[in-house]
């Protein structure tokens, strides 16, 4: 009884070390593309049934969104994709807002601290790996935190952003399935 016991509780212990580490923060700063084989493996065969996949013919990419990711178009909604280059071992997280955004090359995000006295604007501006893995960082920063996150407007509008409790959760676990396969877990 006794030796089944410990073995449980060692079985435990492991399934909760492997587990997705939900409040994992990055520094936004330290951009990181490189992947290794035991990473790409780890993504490839455990975390990618969570992913729709799609090859980009080419340029040898293939680009996986979380298969419960919001569809929604009357309201605005940030997805995030995880681009695989497998020739050069590297990996890009790619913010891709939906059609209710107008368009534009910058997206501006308001964000709120929960106690309210704390506020602040993160600015966005599309085009480079860097620019979309500083912007993702900053959102799952947020997320963490409790923030509330709203779009702004040019015109000073706000409308909430990522408010739903299964927007917000994959959001994050993509974020975390990102730092995992270049290694910032």
């Amino acid at each position: 009884m006794k030796r089944k016991y410990w073995l449980m509780l060692g079985l435990f212990g492991l399934m909760a070390g492997c587990g997705l580490k939900l409040d994992r923060d990055v520094n936004e700063h330290q951009a990181r593309f490189r992947t290794t084989d035991a990473s790409e493996l780890y993504f490839r065969n455990v975390r990618s049934t969570a992913y729709e996949a799609q090859e980009l013919p080419g340029n040898q990419m293939r680009v996986y969104r979380m298969d419960d990711r919001s569809r929604a178009t009357d309201r605005p909604v940030l997805n995030l994709a995880i681009a695989l280059n497998w020739q050069y071992d590297e990996a890009y997280v790619l913010v891709e807002p939906n059609g209710w955004f107008p368009e534009s090359d910058t997206l501006q995000v308001a964000w709120e601290q929960p106690d309210s006295l704390h506020s602040g604007l993160y600015t966005f501006a599309f085009g480079s790996k860097e620019n979309h893995f500083r912007f993702a960082s900053q959102l799952q920063r947020s997320l963490l935190r409790g923030d509330a996150l709203y779009h702004q407007a040019t015109d000073g509008t706000r409308t909430p952003l990522l408010a739903q409790k299964a927007e917000r959760e994959i959001f994050r676990k993509t974020m975390i399935d990102y730092y995992r396969l270049v290694e910032l877990d």
